[in-house]
């Protein structure tokens, strides 16, 4: 009976090794794995009927879709290729989608009209309505410019947008174009946002209408001092002068651009300021509280006072409602949540430790702090006023995931809505009788679930193949590391025939820097597929969260203020050591890789502990903190006048003499984000001492290296380096 039972599974375990795919580079970053994407954008035309976007993986586009949720028949209202490739982008538009890290193309957004039967769809600077009922796509503006962030007024009469960086509206009804502002010059910007609001602050406007369409706010933008950054774009292989762009980028320690408020009277076009100050700020965001109320928060240069202003239009008057204060830096945990029927608005705050939400009038005064204990709040879903409930999402029962809550604020009860492991992402009816949940985990890629306000599943409206089933991944192994200074968490993939006997290579993936989380219950995408690829190889792959990273309370972030990589390094072999002890890791085979904070953290390891990392592969790394933007640099480091020892401490090309480590660099010499001085300055210290190391190098390419053949290129030489390194 064994000797038969032991057959069997032989056998058995033999089948699956034959039945399961083959899994290549070629595969993971073509989009052939998981060649649809869930649901995304979801807007529900009636308690049964929903719209949404869905990507095509394979040719990255992005279509349009309808559902009735009482048949669950979905219907494909407009495919992305009728609004593709019809103008070539900007230098400008390249960089505001860079900065949003859009790879897409097709319908990228929409807009629904009050009447919900048209759409208002922005794609590469034009605008088109398409009609619901007849299904017609009409072309709304194409002109010679571009139409950046445009927008649906409240009353559906006006489309406003960015041109030329100024703003206009054009009418609906007539196709008549109205010019609001007209900038003095080149280095004036109304309307759109400056480049460290683009990508560091989650600031992705810089205006806003007010509710009864009268009035719009906006951010003038004055970048006269901010300096510039040369790029080169490759447009043509037969010219011998490559298109030149200047793209102002504040470096840490130089001038920001100065921003100030002002609002504008759709009737009169007679523009008022309403915040202006000689001091070095910024504005992380606004909203309208009311038709005549203005909410905007203010930011402090060094990043330690966060304040948020009401501003009258009626009155005229300013006033401070909350100030936030740290020793090192406040978090910008998003806008107020305002209630519509009295002058009461929800806030979030980290002053406890950990974010959470507390209730406060219009006049700044706090009427009560709402959840306690060692979690905080991810993010906020929706607000249902008329029931007493706000809804948001958090880590509260598992620091791995990301659940749906409600909280009854009349009762002061929370309540979890979402029982499923994972990470959640909800689409509620207008009803509120039911919702929308999309699930992924570290071992599924996505789950649509159509379910009843209680939980209840009702349908699976859309899901992706088993690819651990399909594909015999390996299963990640949870591994909590115990340091007297905090609780860690990380996880370990290995080959599937692992023999805890033997001794493998091992690499480390690290990201490591702030607010980011390696470490949870959700699908981790093509580097994940990648990793997995490498088990089979004959690799460990060991990811880790360090100190310094999110999710887990201000205090774990705090660890990395004024010195970035030490505390993230300790923490990074504390994990390999625990994984050596147990028996399975060969000692000089321990290799690291990363992409842009994590390039650097690659550099930094290399750098400082040769003796553990015998080699790495670094992408798009900050070299030079001196190099980088001022909001995210400064946040960390402060300012250089204050910090000069702590950004020299933190930048590899210090002591980039110090490599003896194989390493292999990549970066994309369009980078606007992580500018290609920080890798040709560490490759010219490395020349200087005669330092071997590899290189590849993307023209054309920015900070995400987009493309699938630029992405197939680079990790198969990335696997080539590891065969090579750690192999042999």
């Amino acid at each position: 009976m064994k000797r038969i039972f032991l057959f069997y599974l032989i056998f058995f375990s033999f089948g699956l090794m034959i039945l399961a795919k083959d899994l290549t580079i070629e595969k993971i970053f073509s989009g052939q794995i998981i060649p649809e994407s869930p649901m995304s954008s979801i807007y529900w035309l009636t308690n049964y009927k929903i719209i949404y976007l869905k990507e095509d993986m394979r040719t990255h586009i992005s279509s349009l879709y309808m559902m009735n949720l009482r048949t669950y028949k979905e219907e494909l209202l407009l495919n992305g290729k009728e609004v593709s490739g019809k103008r070539e982008l900007t230098f400008q538009q390249r960089e505001i989608n860079e900065r949003f890290r859009v790879k897409k193309k097709g319908v990228l957004s929409f807009q629904v009209f009050t009447g919900k039967r048209k759409i208002l769809i922005p794609s590469e600077g034009n605008i088109y309505i398409f009609n619901l009922k007849t299904k017609k796509l009409d072309l709304f503006y194409s002109g010679k410019s571009p139409a950046i962030d445009p927008k649906l007024s409240p009353d559906n009469k006006y489309v406003s947008y960015v041109k030329d960086n100024d703003l206009y509206l054009k009418e609906i009804k007539n196709g008549k174009e109205i010019r609001l502002t007209k900038r003095e010059n080149k280095n004036i910007k109304n309307g759109l946002g400056e480049f460290v609001a683009l990508e560091e602050m989650g600031r992705p406007t810089a205006y806003w209408w007010s509710p009864d369409s009268t009035k719009i706010a906006y951010l003038k933008i004055d970048e006269t001092e901010v300096k510039e950054y040369p790029l080169l774009y490759y447009r043509d292989e037969n010219s011998a002068y490559p298109e030149l762009y200047r793209e102002k980028y504040p470096a840490a320690g130089t001038p920001n651009a100065k921003v100030e408020i002002n609002l504008i009277n759709i009737d009169s076009k007679r523009i008022k300021t309403v915040f202006k100050e000689d001091s070095d700020y910024y504005i992380p965001s606004l909203i309208w509280a009311r038709n005549n109320i203005i909410f905007f928060q203010k930011q402090d240069r060094r990043q330690k006072l966060l304040e948020l202003y009401s501003y009258n239009i009626d009155t005229g008057e300013t006033k401070k409602l909350i100030e936030e204060r740290s020793d090192t830096w406040v978090n910008l945990l998003g806008s107020p949540v305002v209630f519509s029927r009295v002058n009461r608005f929800f806030w979030i705050s980290e002053r406890d430790g950990w974010a959470h939400l507390y209730l406060y009038d219009f006049n700044g005064t706090l009427i009560r702090k709402f959840l306690n204990g060692n979690f905080g709040i991810i993010s906020l879903s929706k607000h249902y006023e008329k029931m007493g409930v706000i809804y948001f999402y958090s880590n509260k029962d598992n620091p791995l995931e990301k659940a749906l809550y409600g909280l009854d604020y009349r009762k002061n009860i929370v309540s979890r809505i979402t029982g499923e492991e994972g990470y959640h992402t909800v689409s509620f009816s207008p009803n509120n009788r039911h919702y929308i949940d999309i699930i992924t985990t570290m071992n599924y890629p996505y789950r649509v679930l159509y379910k009843k306000i209680n939980g209840v599943v009702l349908k699976t409206l859309q899901k992706s193949s088993d690819i651990v089933k399909d594909y015999n991944l390996s299963k990640p192994e949870i591994i909590k590391i115990n340091t007297k200074d905090a609780v860690l968490y990380s996880y370990l993939l290995k080959p599937g025939n692992f023999d805890p006997n033997k001794k493998y290579p091992l690499i480390v993936y690290i990201y490591g820097g702030p607010h980011s989380q390696n470490v949870s219950d959700s699908w981790k995408g093509d580097f994940y597929l990648f990793h997995q690829l490498l088990t089979k190889k004959g690799f460990l792959v060991y990811v880790l969260d360090n100190r310094g990273t999110g999710k887990r309370g201000k205090k774990l972030e705090d660890w990395i203020y004024g010195k970035l990589g030490e505390k993230e390094l300790e923490d990074q072999i504390a994990g390999i050591n625990y994984l050596i002890k147990r028996g399975f890791v060969d000692e000089k085979k321990i290799g690291i890789w990363g992409w842009s904070y994590g390039g650097f953290m690659t550099l930094y390891s290399l750098l400082k502990r040769p003796d553990i990392f015998s080699c790495g592969i670094s992408v798009a790394p900050v070299t030079n903190w001196l190099c980088y933007d001022t909001h995210y640099t400064e946040r960390y480091l402060d300012l250089p006048e204050l910090n000069m020892n702590g950004y020299i401490e933190s930048s590899p090309i210090y002591f980039a003499d110090k490599l003896k480590s194989k390493l292999f660099l990549v970066f994309g010499l369009y980078d606007d984000n992580v500018h290609p001085i920080n890798s040709i300055g560490f490759i010219k210290k490395l020349e200087s001492k005669g330092i071997k190391f590899d290189t590849l190098i993307f023209p054309n390419r920015g900070h995400s290296i987009k493309g699938k053949s630029k992405r197939i290129l680079l990790f198969n030489k990335m696997l080539e380096f590891w065969e090579r390194n750690l192999k042999k």
